[in-house]
């Protein structure tokens, strides 16, 4: 009885399998996930560090506050858009 599944089982996984650009695809909208999340969980270090900077006039207070502006938002929207890509590719 098993033996008849076992054929059936093996043709959802061929239905079911990504080509080599479905693979490549996924596999950068996971690195491009991950960076956005590394550059949210970051972003206190981050802003910690120009403030170090700040004190020890190495840049403006002007310079890292825009640093610390940009960096406000780049991380997520890095992150939404590796979902976004990701979501992408699982539905294709």
């Amino acid at each position: 009885m098993t033996t008849s599944l076992a054929p059936s089982w093996l043709a959802v996984l061929v239905a079911f399998q990504p080509t080599v650009s479905q693979e490549i695809a996924l596999g950068a909208a996971a690195a491009v996930t991950l960076v956005g999340v590394w550059m949210c969980w970051g972003a206190p270090r981050y802003r910690m560090a120009l403030e170090e900077r700040v004190k020890d006039g190495k840049i403006t207070a002007d310079d890292a506050g825009r640093k610390i502006q940009r960096s406000q938002w780049i991380g997520p929207c890095v992150t939404i858009i590796g979902v976004t890509l990701l979501l992408y590719v699982i539905a294709r």
